[in-house]
């Protein structure tokens, strides 16, 4: 059977989401399944296609003006039905039952009704220390590197360990009667970069049946990055950029062969755990500011 992985595209112009992930997304699955169909959606439609939702990163606070309540039942019924979701950071964020989330002096502690994780996602993990007179991230997404960094994690089923980019992402945090939840990769500079998380919450990678979010980038490579002249006035954080680059440059194979193996078991249709919670949280029509 013919899978299509539908990328979400925010709202118009593609409003809410970090183009250079749904780019970068839309590459990386081509990479390791070149059988798949690719589309942009912006509403999710009924279909009896087999399909993988792919949510990049972005601004989910924008995304709650483009998807209303019936689309998200849409989604979540597709998912109970068996097709797949996968979120990256903000997608992360979307489907958990909870966020936690700091942004300089406001914090967010919102349900978030698509509800396909059992549980929090709490962040960011690395505290964003952008300078605030230098990107407005609602308006301004070519200052990405501002707040990107790159973090090691580890792939449990290999225990190999790698750098990937984190921008804004967290960690996840299970509900403890949550029901078929799986750790795939885990934060491993944590401790040693002085958090007060305990090292069995460094989750960065869960799958809960037929959902699987990710609290970092697998798609962004040094390429996808600006090149030195763009930041020509900020000199610190060119050096930053610049160790940015080596660092996954170093990884490259690590993070290709890792989320080959999201896309896997995405599409191996195992049935999701999701049908151990009702609609009541989507039904209501929670909202969120994050």
């Amino acid at each position: 059977m013919t899978i299509t992985a539908k990328l979400f595209s925010g709202g118009p112009q593609f409003m809410g989401v970090a183009v250079d992930s749904l780019q970068g997304l839309k590459k990386l699955i081509s990479k390791v399944d070149g059988q798949s169909k690719i589309e942009y959606f912006q509403k999710p439609c009924i279909a009896k296609e087999r399909k993988i939702y792919v949510f990049p990163g972005g601004l989910t606070s924008y995304w709650d003006t483009v998807l209303k309540t019936q689309d998200l039942l849409v989604i979540r019924n597709d998912i109970l039905q068996g097709d797949g979701y996968y979120g990256s950071c903000a997608g992360a964020y979307y489907a958990a039952r909870q966020i936690e989330y700091t942004d300089y002096d406001r914090v967010y502690n919102k349900q978030r009704p698509l509800n396909l994780f059992p549980g929090k996602c709490i962040g960011p993990l690395i505290p964003n220390n952008c300078p605030l007179d230098v990107i407005d991230y609602a308006k301004d997404t070519k200052a990405f590197e501002f707040g990107a960094k790159a973090i090691r994690v580890q792939w449990l089923e290999t225990q190999e360990v790698g750098y990937v980019l984190i921008h804004g992402g967290g960690y996840f945090v299970a509900d403890e009667d949550a029901k078929n939840v799986e750790v795939l990769a885990r934060y491993v500079d944590v401790p040693e970069m002085g958090y007060k998380i305990p090292n069995d919450q460094t989750a960065a990678v869960v799958r809960c049946g037929n959902t699987i979010l990710s609290g970092v980038h697998w798609e962004y490579e040094s390429t996808d990055l600006h090149d030195e002249s763009f930041f020509s006035l900020y000199p610190d954080v060119l050096q930053k950029v610049r160790n940015l680059k080596q660092a996954l440059d170093s990884s490259v194979v690590f993070r290709r062969v890792c989320f080959d193996q999201i896309w896997k078991k995405l599409k191996s249709n195992q049935s999701s755990s999701a049908e151990i919670f009702d609609y009541h949280h989507v039904q209501n029509g929670f909202k969120s500011s994050l």
